[in-house]
């Protein structure tokens, strides 16, 4: 029982070793901390701007469409809007 202790403390002792090693060759300065965090914030930004603006066009485009339809259909579109919301409760 000893035995298998000791290994698993040498092997991670080992591991351990190699792990500072790596971490250790990786430094960075405040000024690569801060480009890459405005890298990262200009690439979300640029990510919610476009999914803003789909959102935008698509309730442009629904707008567009329910005032090119007639009164009926109107209703007829309200009336399944209706049920389908009843249904689903």
């Amino acid at each position: 029982m000893e035995d298998t202790k000791k290994a698993t403390q040498s092997v991670d002792t080992a591991n351990t070793d190699k792990k500072e090693e790596n971490n250790a060759g990786k430094t960075f300065t405040q000024t690569d901390m801060d480009n890459l965090a405005g890298k990262i914030r200009s690439e979300e930004k640029a990510k919610n701007e476009q999914a803003i603006q789909e959102a935008v066009n698509s309730a442009i485009a629904e707008y567009e469409r329910k005032a090119k339809l007639t009164q009926e259909e109107r209703e007829k579109e309200a009336r399944r809007k209706r049920e389908a919301e009843l249904k689903a409760i």
